[in-house]
């Protein structure tokens, strides 16, 4: 989960209170509204100067001076059309991944043009986690990914198809040198559905639990 500072820098006077600030302005947004509220409070920013509550659109006005102080906490520089594509990925339930817009922006499009999966009834199958507000785990489901047990230690250099195969090969491998664990899935997973972060056109270490745990009482995968 990451907080962003967009460059919007747009020169306004905004009231506050009894009296009016004037200054350079930008926004302070995050994936989550509890990060985000986290990360102003850090900033000394007042918790009611919280914008949009609760919607894709939620986030605090900053001056040039607190951007540059958020920047030094760890914020992630945004530009102010990239935002829009970090409300745009809220609104369609899936994570907002920068790196993905920044390299290929197809694929972003092709990220949020895919419905958050919900699975089939009676079959096991993997699941999309997401952020959106509302969002909870289907019946029957686990979630795989970090920080639990059944999660990949092999983390992707970067979210495409090529380096999420090459993720979910060393998964493989490290599951080939670990029997227990694999034993461990089976009793805990096995009928299960899988939750996970990776977009449905990717590969992920989910598919490959699936067909592990599931293996032996001859559920398809395919």
């Amino acid at each position: 989960m990451t907080v962003y500072v967009d460059d919007m820098l747009k020169d306004a006077a905004v009231r506050n209170g009894d009296h009016t600030v004037r200054g350079r302005w930008s926004h302070l947004m995050a994936d989550t509204s509890s990060e985000l509220l986290d990360f102003a409070a850090a900033l000394g920013l007042n918790r009611s100067w919280l914008q949009k509550p609760g919607s894709p659109l939620e986030h605090f006005d900053i001056t040039a001076g607190k951007r540059l102080r958020a920047l030094e906490l760890g914020a992630v520089q945004i530009t102010y059309g990239e935002g829009g594509h970090l409300t745009r990925a809220k609104r369609a339930g899936v994570t907002f991944d920068l790196q993905l817009l920044r390299e290929n922006p197809r694929a972003f499009e092709a990220a949020l043009a895919l419905p958050t999966h919900r699975p089939a009834p009676g079959r096991p199958t993997r699941v999309r986690l997401s952020r959106s507000a509302g969002f909870t785990l289907p019946p029957n489901t686990v979630s795989v990914a970090a920080p639990t047990r059944w999660a990949n230690p092999f983390r992707p250099a970067a979210r495409t198809p090529e380096a999420n195969h090459a993720a979910v090969e060393h998964f493989t491998a490290y599951l080939r040198r670990n029997p227990a664990l694999v034993e461990e899935a089976v009793a805990a997973l096995r009928g299960r559905n899988l939750a996970c972060w990776c977009a449905p056109y990717l590969a992920c270490h989910a598919d490959v639990w699936l067909a592990l745990v599931n293996e032996s009482a001859g559920t398809n995968h395919g």
